[in-house]
């Protein structure tokens, strides 16, 4: 069975903070003929997001699960820019338009630094968080970080095949006031592997607003758990 740990997107009020840009996304490794390809799929506010916050390419980290140990870093060149299209419009307002950013490079590993059995883990984290999330604590200073498990590359002397899990594009619908709504959240495996899924409280990472795109030290395992601190409004009952 695999694990998933994705973020999940979400589309929220605009915010006056120009660095609050992330609004989701998730990291995918894809088993190719010649390689291993690696994605980074972001989905970025564009009404409220600075634009020199659009990266042209991203920096991700490979590490073993076991030991935390650092393996390798990888730039990921931008691929694919779109803004995705919204098929409900009728209850917007033009408040939210989100952008499509995805980073894609083919490489090529070497299976003698994957081939512990418990597997490796690929992170990328990037601050910040929409300022009007209202469940976090100061979300305009949150980062987040996307990871992704995958086994070693190789068993015995065979390689071995297998793929994370691809989510399909959103269509970024609206929650319309008193109407019915549906969301399909589901992936696919290419590898047939069963899919289980959870809500869980998301990594917030080492990144901050001054220092947006932190590069975790490779010389110490790297902690990647820190995570968000939620905000409970109190009920309040008439």
């Amino acid at each position: 069975m695999k694990h998933l740990y994705f973020s999940i997107l979400l589309f929220l009020c605009p915010a006056w903070l120009w660095a609050t840009h992330i609004v989701g996304g998730e990291i995918q490794v894809k088993t190719e003929t010649n390689g291993h390809r690696f994605i980074l799929n972001l989905y970025f506010d564009v009404r409220n997001g600075n634009p020199q916050a659009e990266d042209d390419s991203v920096q991700v980290h490979i590490f073993s699960k076991t030991t935390n140990r650092f393996v390798q870093s990888l730039w990921l060149p931008r691929t694919f820019r779109e803004n995705l299209v919204f098929s409900n419009p009728v209850c917007t307002s033009g408040q939210v338009q989100t952008r499509v950013l995805r980073y894609s490079r083919l490489v090529s590993l070497n299976p003698n630094n994957y081939n512990q059995s418990t597997g490796y883990y690929v992170v990328w984290e990037r601050c910040c968080r929409n300022h009007t999330i209202n469940n976090i604590n100061d979300p305009g200073g949150a980062g987040m970080t996307f990871y992704t498990e995958f086994p070693a590359i190789q068993l015995g002397q065979a390689a071995f095949v297998n793929s994370s899990p691809e989510f399909s594009t959103p269509k970024g619908d609206y929650l319309c006031l008193n109407e019915p709504f549906t969301f399909a959240f589901g992936a696919i495996d290419a590898d047939g592997d069963e899919l289980r899924y959870e809500l869980a409280t998301p990594f917030n990472g080492n990144s901050t607003r001054n220092n947006p795109s932190n590069i975790p030290p490779i010389a110490t395992p790297y902690f990647y758990g820190f995570v968000v601190v939620w905000f409970f409004r109190p009920n309040r009952h008439s």
